[in-house]
């Protein structure tokens, strides 16, 4: 089993957790959460540590956002598609702030390039055994992504 899929069963299993279902069903979508955790946190801790690496590019792309940008009604401040001036000014301007920053942005695609294509695609060492959820359990609306996903992970039995 490949690390990558371990956040494809992870991103499944969260999915899942919004469904309404049984109380078995949730409970074997904990007890499998669990398994997975240790590994789902070691992956985590290595995308952080690259994101650590294009910090302050991330500080100023924000401030040029809240500087140019407005509310969108949800509390979230974005740069509006339909100001074109504002548009241009923010693509200009973070130009500047790609150049200014351009060996850390390297460096950033270089690592992320290697872990999407290295360490995602490593075996896992310890393949964890996964508590099974009879199809009984499993609730009706389970959208047949998600059910794939668990399926091929010998979760649904």
């Amino acid at each position: 089993m490949k690390k990558l899929e371990i956040i494809e069963l992870n991103n499944a299993i969260d999915s899942a957790k919004e469904l309404q279902g049984s109380a078995k069903f949730r409970y074997a979508l904990l007890r499998n959460r669990d398994k997975i955790a240790p590994e789902i946190k070691r992956l985590k801790e290595i995308e952080e540590g690259y994101m650590e690496g294009i910090k302050a590019f991330s500080e100023e792309k924000n401030k040029l956002i809240i500087k140019l940008g407005k509310d969108n009604g949800s509390g979230m401040i974005s740069i509006d598609q339909n100001d074109k001036e504002g548009v241009e000014k923010f693509k200009t301007e973070i130009l500047d702030i790609q150049k200014k920053h351009k060996n850390e942005l390297d460096e950033f695609d270089k690592n992320m390039k290697e872990y999407q294509t290295t360490v995602l695609e490593e075996e896992l060492e310890d393949v964890p055994t996964f508590y099974e959820i009879p199809i009984e359990n499993v609730p009706d609306n389970l959208p047949e992504k998600i059910l794939e996903v668990l399926f091929k992970f010998g979760i649904i039995k």
